[in-house]
């Protein structure tokens, strides 16, 4: 189906793989997509030369995009490439904050106006998208906003606090808030240019709503997953007869709140479960340790083609985090059909007492409760098992596709100037 409107996409990094501009171009919708750099699979590409084997070299291999994407993105690779370097000179949060800073006033100068002629809407992510909402309002364009995490002065004051609590567990953290720096100047700057703000969860909403965002700019838009084959029969069956499989799946930090997963584990008599943790580890020394000697055992990050091993082992997904927008590794687990234990902070599509249990943030004996409840009642395990799976279809990419279009292709008002 071919929309009426025209989009112009711009997005730092890959988010979800491209997802808006790639189901943007299915549509008929995107006129073309401003990034930093994509994988384009050449058999030469200096950028990859460049980032070699590390991190950052991984994260370019999976930059990829359709054909038809391709055909309508357009590379700022001496940008990135600049960014890219200040990067790694940074330290501290506060010099994080300034390179990103920076980095999104450069990305959005850098897109021609040449761009925006014969388009009729922006889409823009959060920190990236006052230059380029600037440009767009000039030509009495619409401007759409993915508000993709929580808002950003909510999310300093709880990392904030959290690593005032817990300076064991990280190194290199800020313990203070980081108050109103030029970049979230600039997200107060976006949320008032916007005509639409894009909210995959209630939990960001809630944040936005707080912040002192209008609601009615706000639309809910969960995000969705590719489905996977239905898992075999058998590895929804979880054996009474052996220890209840915990499985966290993330970046290993207080943000996610790790450190109360471990707690909770600590909580739990002998054989009640074991857990597994997966994932890159961002703590210090000790804060390993202390995670270790909860009994877990620390994988660390595992190739993207072996997470599904990591679901297929588990009975139970437990994320607890502080602050997420939408943690598509709980759409993830759900279409596998494993129950999931989170905060509502996770920003998960989890129904409370259905398909998981909710927890507060900051409580591994409510964590520890809920491992518990699901360790001694397998009959139960097996019924959000089941539902999880009856209802996968919630978390489908093809879901948000439908939900995103029918949000960005439906009339914006706008107030009427009075002369």
């Amino acid at each position: 189906m071919t929309h009426n409107k025209q989009f112009l996409v711009a997005q730092i990094g890959a988010r979800m793989h491209y997802a808006v501009p790639e189901i943007l171009v299915r549509a008929g919708a995107l006129a073309s997509c401003h990034t930093d750099i994509i994988n384009r699979e050449s058999g030469f590409d200096p950028v990859k030369m460049l980032l070699g084997g590390n991190a950052s070299g991984t994260r370019f291999e999976g930059r990829k995009v359709s054909d038809a994407l391709r055909e309508k993105i357009v590379e700022h690779r001496f940008y990135a490439l600049s960014i890219l370097a200040r990067r790694k000179m940074a330290r501290t949060e506060r010099q994080r904050q300034a390179v990103f800073y920076d980095a999104a006033r450069f990305f959005g100068r850098s897109i021609p106006d040449s761009a925006f002629e014969g388009i009729s809407s922006v889409f823009g992510f959060t920190t990236a998208s006052v230059e380029v909402f600037e440009k767009a309002k000039a030509r009495g364009q619409e401007c759409f906003l993915e508000q993709y995490i929580a808002a950003q002065p909510a999310r300093d004051r709880l990392l904030a606090e959290e690593r005032a609590a817990f300076p064991e567990w990280e190194i290199g953290g800020d313990h203070e808030f980081l108050g109103n720096t030029g970049l979230h100047e600039r997200i107060v700057a976006e949320w008032g240019q916007a005509d639409r703000i894009i909210c995959p969860s209630d939990y960001v909403r809630d944040t936005l709503i707080a912040s002192g965002v209008p609601s009615d700019k706000l639309r809910i838009v969960p995000y969705g997953v590719k489905l996977p084959p239905m898992p075999a029969p058998e590895t929804n069956d979880a054996a009474a007869d052996r220890p209840l499989r915990i499985l966290y799946v993330g970046s290993v930090e207080l943000r996610k709140g790790i450190h109360y997963l471990a707690e909770a584990m600590g909580k739990l008599s002998p054989g009640t479960a074991e857990a597994r943790i997966v994932g890159p580890v961002r703590l210090s020394e000790e804060g390993t340790a202390r995670l270790k000697a909860s009994g877990a055992d620390v994988v660390g990050q595992v190739p993207r083609a072996k997470v599904r091993e990591q679901f297929e082992w588990a009975d139970v997904f437990v994320l607890p985090s502080l602050v997420e927008g939408s943690a598509t590794v709980t759409y993830e687990a759900l279409a596998l059909g494993k129950p999931v234990i989170c905060t509502p902070n996770t920003g998960s599509v989890v129904i409370d007492g259905e398909t998981g249990r909710l927890v507060p943030i900051r409580n591994a004996d409510a964590i520890a409760g809920a491992i518990d409840a699901l360790a001694a009642d397998r009959q139960e395990l097996a019924r959000l098992s089941a539902n999880a799976l009856a209802q996968r279809e919630m978390v489908s990419v093809e879901t948000y596709q439908e939900n995103l279009l029918k949000t960005l292709m439906e009339p914006v008002d706008r107030p009427v100037e009075v002369a």
